[in-house]
């Protein structure tokens, strides 16, 4: 029995699930997990009407037989597991936040655009804050779709953010917000990661967070650019990275890729991040392995999509991987995985 059946039997013992929040609690990546699901369906383990999964008198059997029990709902329901909780500077952080972004553009799927909660944005910030590169700090983000660059600017902390974006509509909403709030040190600019780092931007951010695309190819060039752009030991990278288009042997990889350009991991919190992603502008472009697989999904009744906020630390260099333009095709924004 693998992890991914074991998670699957134990989201079910007991209860009826939706495939979403099967999803939500599995840590197998998507191909795998609805493969799985095939298979337990055709041995006759677990059941489904439509999106909605349980386990056969088999499956039971077989759950009872493991040792299995309903999953228990043991996590923080104050900070959801992320380990900081908006009190203070940053309750008020969160309020005017929630406020801002509701006027903020819509995503796109055209750009890998999807939100995560209001709460979330500010959860980072308050982690950066923890971890003291918040305070007098230079800040880069390569993409914001999620305006943690506002969150940040919010809190009167940061010395300098920088905010390089594909998005024009994110661009211009970005530096319009700066204008009326007068933050002179909160800037945006159009910039295709593709492109080459601006060379004024080389060396010159003490952190810098990316939500990059979970490819091999793609995520090591967002790595790069962000590595290129840091000062140099002591500074910090952000990233999100999922389990549910990462399996174990890519994260693997990128651990090595993260080595090679001289970070040390010093965090990684599982399920950081929760997005909100759209049926119709999201969910039914960018993952066909849930299009493709066993059952008849309907629109998701609960967020589904999680993911880790990983951060590292400059030991040495660091040395960016890719450096300069780079050529971009299918496989940066898919593979087997992504």
């Amino acid at each position: 029995m693998t992890r991914v059946e074991k998670h699957i039997l134990r989201s079910l013992a007991g209860k009826r699930q939706s495939i979403w929040q099967v999803l939500r609690e599995n840590p197998g990546y998507l191909a795998q997990i609805t493969q799985t699901l095939s298979r337990l369906l055709d041995q006759e383990i677990i059941a489904s009407q439509e999106d909605i999964l349980c386990l056969t008198d088999k499956g039971q059997a077989l759950a009872k037989e493991m040792g299995l029990i309903p999953r228990q709902d043991i996590q923080c329901p104050t900070c959801q597991g992320r380990g900081v909780v908006a009190r203070e500077l940053f309750a008020r952080v969160r309020d005017e936040f929630e406020s801002l972004a509701k006027a903020r553009p819509r995503p796109s799927a055209e750009f890998d655009q999807g939100f995560v909660t209001p709460e979330v944005t500010v959860a980072r910030v308050m982690l950066m804050y923890l971890r003291g590169d918040l305070e007098k700090q230079d800040l880069l983000f390569i993409g914001d779709d999620d305006l943690t660059s506002i969150a940040a600017a919010l809190t009167g902390l940061p010395r300098r953010i920088v905010v390089l974006e594909i998005d024009t509509r994110l661009v211009d909403f970005i530096n319009e917000t700066a204008r009326e709030r007068n933050w002179p040190h909160l800037q945006a600019q159009t910039f295709d990661v593709c492109q080459p780092l601006p060379r004024e931007l080389a060396g010159a951010f003490t952190a810098a967070f990316t939500d990059p695309v979970e490819t091999l190819p793609g995520i090591t060039l967002f790595l790069s650019r962000c590595a290129e752009a840091l000062q140099g030991p002591d500074t910090a990278l952000y990233f999100g990275l999922t389990t549910l288009e990462a399996s174990p042997q890519k994260r693997y990889q990128i651990q090595k890729i993260l080595l090679e350009m001289g970070f040390v991991i010093t965090d990684i919190i599982a399920d950081f991040h929760t997005y909100l992603l759209s049926w119709e502008e999201s969910i039914t472009k960018n993952f066909p392995f849930l299009q493709e697989g066993p059952l008849d999904l309907k629109p998701p009744t609960v967020p589904w999509y999680t993911s880790g906020l990983v951060r590292g630390e400059v030991v040495d260099g660091p040395h960016p991987k890719e450096k300069g333009a780079a050529t971009l095709d299918q496989s940066f924004y898919f593979d087997e995985e992504a």
